[in-house]
């Protein structure tokens, strides 16, 4: 054949643009469909039934191996997660390339800056692309899943799903909340009358539909909003280099996707040698023969879509498939440093040469929600992926700090002077995926003990003072009230001797759900605090 003339094209049964439109229509629809389950995963709209609030992390597999293995218990809700990575071992990764939101943000965040990230002078530097860059995800997998077996439950910093969703809950969410309060009070005071008329049906439905009831009240936004940024600017330097050099949930698919007969089939005597397929793929996915790497490829279609020639395809390929065509991502080298570090941090951390790397020993001062496990048990199968606090309907679960040490970052704790748990509410333990927090029924809730409430009698106003305060005994919500108060004789502070009732906590009847202390009218620190109940070690 005269080389001149150009090679006659492959006629595929279905238009080699197809399979990449497809792509980015799941993309968005598996986006929408995530932002949706946001903005319902609330208390309310959970009492009224019926909602997967928590379907993402149940189908996450990294989340399941984290859970199983810190947690030392096979958890049967991750079925989801099951099915997701056997559909790995046979399509690829493609959950990373049609499924994953983050992933989904990540190519409109490239889309939307392209011409400049261009002009980026490392971008897409070619020793991203290379096997050292690849195996530095893998190590990461082999360190987070080595320190959650020794009973270091790290994955909770570097998952997909959970840092996208933390970062929604503890800083967008309330932020947008903000801006929507602030946008429709600057238009029922400034706008005419035929705007508000349009305007008051959209608050309302915002209102409830969209937002909580009452603005909710998050720590440590600026920690999940600062992690979540810190991907997007990894971008600037290389396409999906969060995806391609440290996401663990890549790395794990990526393992299955080895043994995947899903395969790339270009046309060897059609091929032009053009290589526009390697330039314009987002993962880097060829090595330097320009072989695929199906432990990378995340099925964008981008290389079928852009063939010049439109030979690319994609087959199955059962007969002859074989995983030794290309080389492991890691190394032999990395793979021994990623062992020897996976057992140096527990072993620093429970040798106390580092105990900020290990939560505290001592619960004293940290409340749990209610039918969390004891002692290690809760922070070991905990993700910290904030469902709990994003449905909790009076912000009264927070993520912790320092207070559980570097190793319980993130997890939930119960801060009665910002809200109270509600009597009526069991919504935490049901939408908890991994269950560390029990999925308690809304009976066997309100008897659940949380902690117990104390008076401090040097500031409680009846004592302090004299005068009468029974705010947090009329508040009480338990059928029997577990506040009474006794009618005493008393000399106030100018001398004058009066009656007052004065509270006390009846021993047997509070559970801790601390409306007490967060009713409390003192300034400051509460007059009636609530301490949790002792809890062994398991």
């Amino acid at each position: 054949m005269n080389v001149s003339t150009p090679p006659k094209k492959i006629r595929h049964p279905i238009k080699r643009y197809l399979w990449a439109r497809l792509r980015l229509a799941t993309q968005i629809l598996t986006l929408v469909f995530f932002v949706a389950l946001f903005f319902k995963t609330r208390g309310e709209v959970f009492s009224q039934g019926g909602w997967p609030l928590n379907v993402f992390f149940l189908a996450d597999p990294l989340i399941a191996l984290a859970a199983t293995a810190s947690g030392r218990v096979l958890l049967d809700m991750f079925w989801p997660a099951v099915i997701v990575f056997c559909l790995t071992l046979f399509l690829g990764k493609a959950f990373c390339g049609w499924i994953c939101p983050l992933g989904t943000l990540l190519d409109g965040f490239h889309a939307a800056f392209r011409p400049w990230l261009k002009r980026v002078p490392f971008f897409n530097a070619p020793y991203l692309n290379s096997r050292p860059a690849r195996s530095v995800r893998v190590g990461v997998l082999v360190i987070l899943l080595l320190c959650a077996i020794c009973g270091l439950q790290l994955f909770i910093f570097l998952d997909p799903i959970t840092i996208l969703f933390r970062a929604l809950t503890l800083f967008v969410e309330p932020f947008a909340f903000d801006g929507m309060q602030t946008f429709f009070s600057w238009l029922y005071c400034h706008a005419p009358s035929s705007v508000n008329s349009v305007g008051d049906p959209v608050y309302a439905w915002l209102k409830n539909e969209v937002f909580p009831a009452e603005r909710p009240t998050r720590l440590l936004g600026g920690l999940a909003l600062g992690m979540i940024a810190a991907i997007f600017l990894m971008d600037i330097l290389g396409r999906r280099l969060w995806c391609r050099t440290v996401c663990p949930l890549g790395a794990l698919l990526g393992l299955a996707a080895r043994f995947s007969p899903l395969k790339r089939i270009p046309s060897k005597s059609g091929c032009g040698g053009c290589r526009e397929c390697e330039h314009d793929c987002r993962m880097g996915a060829f090595d330097e023969k320009g072989q695929i790497i199906p432990s990378v490829c995340n099925l964008c279609m981008d290389c079928v879509e852009n063939c010049p020639r439109e030979i690319s395809s994609f087959s199955i390929k059962i007969k002859n498939a074989t995983t030794n065509s290309v080389p492991p991502d890691l190394s032999k080298r990395v793979f021994i440093a990623s062992l020897a570090t996976g057992a140096a941090i527990p072993l620093l951390a429970k040798s106390g040469l580092a105990p900020c790397l290990l939560a505290e020993q001592n619960e004293a001062g940290i409340l749990r929600p209610p039918g969390a496990r004891t002692g290690d048990s809760f922070l070991d199968l905990c993700v910290r992926c904030g469902l709990c606090m994003k449905i909790c309907p009076t912000s009264a679960l927070q993520p912790s700090w320092a207070e559980d040490g570097f190793e319980g970052v993130f997890a939930p704790r119960l801060i009665p002077r910002i809200g109270y748990c509600e009597f009526n509410c069991h919504a935490c333990g049901q939408v908890c995926p991994t269950g560390a927090i029990a999925p308690l029924s809304l009976e066997e809730k309100q008897s659940a003990v949380i902690g117990k409430a104390k008076f401090d009698k040097s500031r409680c106003i009846p004592f302090a003072t004299g005068e009468s305060c029974l705010v947090c005994e009329e508040h009480c919500p338990v059928p029997d009230k577990a506040i009474h108060y006794r009618e005493v004789e008393m000399k106030t502070p100018s001398g004058r001797t009066t009656t007052v009732r004065q509270p006390y906590v009846k021993r047997g009847r509070c559970i801790g759900c601390g409306i007490c202390e967060k009713v409390c009218p003192l300034d400051g620190e509460a007059a009636v605090r609530v301490f949790p109940r002792l809890r062994s070690r398991s």
